[in-house]
């Protein structure tokens, strides 16, 4: 097959070349196919437990998401110019098609009797005269309610916030971008007063601005990379020929890959769309290995060019052949993690490393054979290392090699082991962004902005109307709000019931409190359903047959650790007061993910060692190769985790990616190193030689390689955006030291297990 394979591609290039092209040609359907979705439910398979908790909450009460937009005034919002400022956002922004509800301190549902009747109104009446006696009260009004001070409005009166809250989306894309060019359309149309101060928060913008931050660094720096592969692969081949057929090969492996999301309806989203930075790794080592391997026998051997490309893809076939199955393997046992993006990112990767080595073959290979055909378009490749020396120098000092090893993994072991998986969006950018800062004057000035939403099942018809249940839902909210600084408000229906209390005995202070019996709270509830202004019923506080409730947990920003540790808390304070209650939401959903998606990951990696690790056993037919294969396939991994540790960032989802692409790369270089050595050895040649000859035939593509990918994605750490910049860290620290264990403690390990 081999040699069938090598023969077609050498005697009938125009062939090879046009097989290549409707193989592309095939893929224009499925391009035509492809959608994206960047949405939350990408990450859960239909019948996760986390997914199916989000869809029933928001099916009875409504999203927990909500926009802020956040009004300033330094001199106080209780004047006219302000609060009637912030009326008209609250009124305007209920037409909001994603607005489900719109609540701010102007439509605030303020309580009060008035000869023993009940009235329900806005904070701020319609027909209110904001002079200075009403603008007093309001002010003595706000201070006295729990509920408005800490989430309306700030302790100082100069910051309150107008909460857009969201229609839940049931399944479909949130577009969070539309959301906000909506909100910022609504502002610009009503412009804020002469020294009031707008700002927008929440987890749209968040969301919105991980996307915007994103693309903003990889308009800049994708190109770099490019350019930057484009002058390594110039400068080292000196052809403008070659450099044009080794990206053409790599794009249009891309655009095939992509084609396949279409064909398998896998839309791209955040895992899927970073698989081309995979294939721009993978494919360009399979160019390299062929053209660089191609100049060597054509320059050193003085081969004609059709006997130097048959040289270079006989040598190369069986090594690029295991590495991409081995490759392609170890993406495809991704398919096993809980995480359905993890499962889509591992069957495009693995369909895109089967096409590059398509395509180096049956397109790089023949363009290459017709268009560099004579000697004077060539460079020499030339590394500057007597690699007869070198190998030697190693064998003479295995013992310090080894020791040397051993002692740099336990103490990146040791390093690696104080690294903890956390998350922190606000983290993921730079202090200066506009986000961040805006995030932290909302915290610092009113509380926090997200939430944790709770729903409490009594499993009884009317059970919310128990009061020594309410009472102890009260003692809850309590509980948590003193023992957690990142809460820093409880919001539920025990609030509209004691308020209700209260004004029904007078605005009597002492009766801020739960009713005696269950009647007086169904009578409660019916007077306040009865009186509310039209769309501020209770439904998203209580389901309709009120046997359970939704509690909301009003929180500042946290790390995905410190956010599970007190969920996790939380749940142990209400199982501990005998409270039914389950955590949800879409913040507690994302904080929860990270920790399963890194241990997804690396269980994924753990098992594609191992199937590399027996593959390789298989191909090379030598157990003992493939156990020791492991040892440069780990190390590079391991460095990255000090990496991280050093600079001190978590391991997240990105970091847990780039590890995968690290471990493609490095078996690449170990299975060229390994396959080679054993077709030497078997050739009758002894071990030092085969070594000394491995290294001067197979060593300068892999230091090219893995020098031009180093360096290039190296610009990465340029960028603004966290993530971009632990791409480029990680990459160019993984590939090196991937680089530095092939050609120095692989070289032992094959020695002395030969």
């Amino acid at each position: 097959m081999k040699h069938k394979i090598i023969n077609f591609i050498i005697n009938r290039p125009i062939q090879a070349i046009i097989l290549s092209l409707v193989v592309v040609a095939l893929s224009i359907p499925g391009l035509l196919q492809t959608k994206q979705n960047f949405s939350y439910r990408v990450w859960f398979k239909k019948d996760d437990p986390l997914l199916k908790s989000i869809d029933k909450f928001e099916d009875e009460f409504g999203s927990s998401e909500s926009t802020v937009i956040v009004v300033t005034n330094p001199e106080g919002i209780f004047n006219k110019k302000t609060l009637s400022y912030i009326g008209k956002i609250t009124e305007e922004a209920i037409y909001i098609p994603s607005a489900a509800r719109v609540e701010s301190i102007t439509n605030y549902n303020w309580i009060s009797s008035h000869d023993d009747e009940i009235m329900i109104d806005s904070f701020l009446s319609e027909d209110a005269e904001l002079n200075q006696s009403t603008i007093q009260s309001m002010i003595q009004r706000a201070k006295s309610s729990d509920e408005i001070m800490g989430h309306f409005v700030g302790e100082n009166l100069k910051v309150a916030l107008i909460f857009v809250k969201l229609r839940p989306q049931m399944g479909e894309k949130i577009k969070y971008s539309v959301i906000l060019k909506q909100i910022d359309d609504l502002l610009k149309k009503y412009p804020a007063p002469e020294g009031v101060e707008l700002r927008v928060t929440g987890n749209a913008v968040i969301t919105s601005a991980f996307k915007k931050s994103a693309m903003q660094d990889f308009k800049i720096l994708l190109p770099l990379l490019f350019a930057l592969i484009c002058f390594f692969i110039y400068y080292q081949f000196r052809s403008f020929k070659v450099l044009g057929i080794s990206i053409l090969t790599i794009t249009l492996s891309m655009i095939v890959m992509i084609s396949f999301c279409g064909y398998l309806n896998i839309p791209i989203h955040n895992l899927t769309a970073i698989t081309p930075e995979f294939i721009i790794a993978i494919g360009l080592a399979d160019a390299i290995h062929i053209v660089s391997t191609f100049y060597l026998f054509k320059t050193s051997f003085d081969q004609e060019t059709k006997e130097a490309m048959r040289s270079s893809l006989s040598k190369n076939f069986l090594p690029t052949i295991i590495t991409s199955i081995t490759t392609t393997i170890g993406f495809l046992s991704f398919m096993t993690a809980d995480i359905q993006n993890i499962g889509d990112m591992g069957i495009i990767a693995g369909i895109g490393t089967l096409l590059a080595w398509f395509f180096t073959f049956f397109f790089l290979a023949p363009l290459s054979l017709m268009v560099v055909k004579k000697t004077s378009q060539t460079r020499e490749v030339k590394i500057p290392i007597n690699f007869k020396k070198y190998v030697h120098f190693l064998l003479e000092n295995k013992k310090k090699v080894y020791l040397f090893y051993t002692t740099l993994a336990a103490i990146c072991i040791y390093i690696a082991m104080g690294l903890e998986v956390n998350s922190d969006p606000l983290r993921y950018f730079n202090e200066d962004f506009p986000i961040a800062k805006d995030l932290d004057y909302v915290e610092k000035n009113v509380g926090g902005v997200f939430s944790m939403e709770m729903t409490l099942d009594t499993k009884l018809k009317d059970g919310v109307k128990n009061p020594e249940l309410l009472r102890n839902v009260e003692a809850f909210s309590n509980r948590i709000t003193e023992e957690f600084s990142h809460i820093t408000q409880v919001v539920s229906i025990v609030d509209v019931i004691k308020r209700m209390n209260e004004v029904l005995h007078n605005d009597n202070k002492d009766f801020h409190r739960i009713p005696e019996t269950k009647e007086q709270i169904a009578q409660f509830l019916f007077l306040y359903t009865l009186s509310v202004p039209e769309g501020s019923n209770l439904n998203d506080k209580m389901t309709l047959s009120q046997d359970k409730m939704r509690i909301t947990a009003l929180i500042k920003n946290q790390d995905s650790k410190s956010a599970i540790a007190m969920a996790h808390k939380i749940q142990d304070i209400a199982k501990e007061m005998n409270l039914d209650i389950k955590l949800t939401g879409k913040r507690f959903l994302w904080q929860s993910i990270n920790e399963k998606v890194v241990s997804s990951f690396l269980i994924s990696l753990g098992c594609a060692l191992v199937l590399i690790s027996f593959i390789l056993m298989v191909f090379l037919r030598s157990v003992k190769i493939g156990i020791v294969s492991l040892i440069p396939n780990i190390i590079p991994i391991i460095f990255t985790a000090v990496l991280l540790e050093i600079v001190g960032r978590p391991l997240d989802i990105g970091s847990a990616v780039i590890a995968s692409i690290v471990l493609g790369i490095a078996v690449d270089d170990t299975i060229h190193i390994s396959s080679n050595f054993l077709a030497l050895r078997r050739k009758g040649l002894n071990s030092e030689d085969a070594l000394t000859e491995l290294f001067t035939k197979t060593a300068p593509s892999l230091i090219i390689t893995s020098v031009i990918l180093s360096a290039s994605f190296a610009s990465f750490m340029l960028a603004s955006f966290i993530p971009n910049q632990n791409l480029g860290m990680l990459m160019s620290g993984g590939l090196l030291v991937a680089l530095i264990t092939d050609l120095s403690i692989l070289p032992l390990v094959l020695n002395d297990v030969d």
